[in-house]
């Protein structure tokens, strides 16, 4: 049980009467006995509570220093899951037109969303796209040193979007596999394996050469490209969106950088 305040000021006061000089002071309120009585009452509360919670730690776990590593070591990472959205696209024109998979678009908060599929949209007829909020940052990243499961930590944005993914290719654009743990990996493959520590770092992590994986050599050049999302985003039903360069605003159609001319992007009911 951990004790209180009041419960070290008793004892205080029950001490107190041991030394007649002080308690006479202590009887008119001097604040200059009182102010360290109180300090010394108030630090030994905090303290009793630490212990108490030092004591329930391994069984039920309360402290944020102790929940990131629990949560690290359980291979719990701080990113999120992109929000993903259905557009009504209305073409007016006498010719078809296409979305390419990738093609960036902006809601009306300036959120960026790639489309996940390719549509093609009739002459004078409505389609309907799949779009996710997510938008990339890339990183190239010089190998400074071989060494076994080299890291390389991944910074987190710093403007309130979560780490969504992360892919990465060699100089010549050959792509590093995902593997959990490097299980099932023979030695040679070119995988890669993210962790995350106890104060929310990423890290992606390579293999051990001879070993198990593929280990980097000094001065390769890694290409780190970085998913990332708003996280929970839930725009509105009928809200516009902007397509590339044109903006695609209500009841009116603007000439797209593409060729073609789009009616409002909105999302679908």
């Amino acid at each position: 049980m951990a004790y209180s305040k009041e419960d070290f000021d008793r004892v205080i006061v029950n001490s107190v009467s041991q030394f007649p000089e002080l308690a006479a002071l202590y009887q008119v309120g001097d604040p200059r006995l009182l102010q360290a009585q109180s300090a010394i009452a108030q630090m030994m509360a905090m303290m009793s509570q630490q212990l108490e919670i030092g004591a329930m730690e391994p069984f039920d776990k309360v402290r944020d220093s102790t929940i990131l590593a629990d949560a690290s070591l359980k291979g719990l990472m701080p990113m999120a899951i992109p929000a993903r959205v259905r557009v009504r696209v209305e073409n007016p024109t006498g010719a078809p037109f296409s979305i390419a998979a990738g093609r960036g678009l902006l809601d009306s908060s300036g959120r960026m969303y790639v489309a996940d599929l390719p549509v093609t949209v009739p002459a004078d007829g409505a389609g309907y796209a799949e779009l996710l909020q997510k938008q990339v940052r890339t990183i190239a990243h010089t190998v400074s040193v071989s060494q076994p499961f080299y890291k390389i930590e991944v910074s987190q944005p710093s403007d309130g979007r979560f780490i969504s993914g992360i892919s990465i290719a060699d100089a010549s654009g050959t792509p590093y596999i995902y593997s959990v743990e490097f299980t099932n990996v023979a030695n040679g493959d070119k995988v890669f394996h993210v962790e995350c520590d106890e104060c929310r770092r990423l890290f992606v992590v390579f293999g051990y050469a001879g070993y198990v994986g593929y280990q980097p050599s000094v001065g390769e050049v890694l290409t780190l490209t970085v998913y990332e999302a708003t996280g929970d985003v839930r725009p509105d039903a009928g809200s516009p969106f902007r397509a590339g360069l044109c903006h695609c605003a209500a009841r009116r159609s603007d000439q797209d950088n593409d060729g073609f001319v789009v009616d409002p992007w909105r999302c679908a009911d």
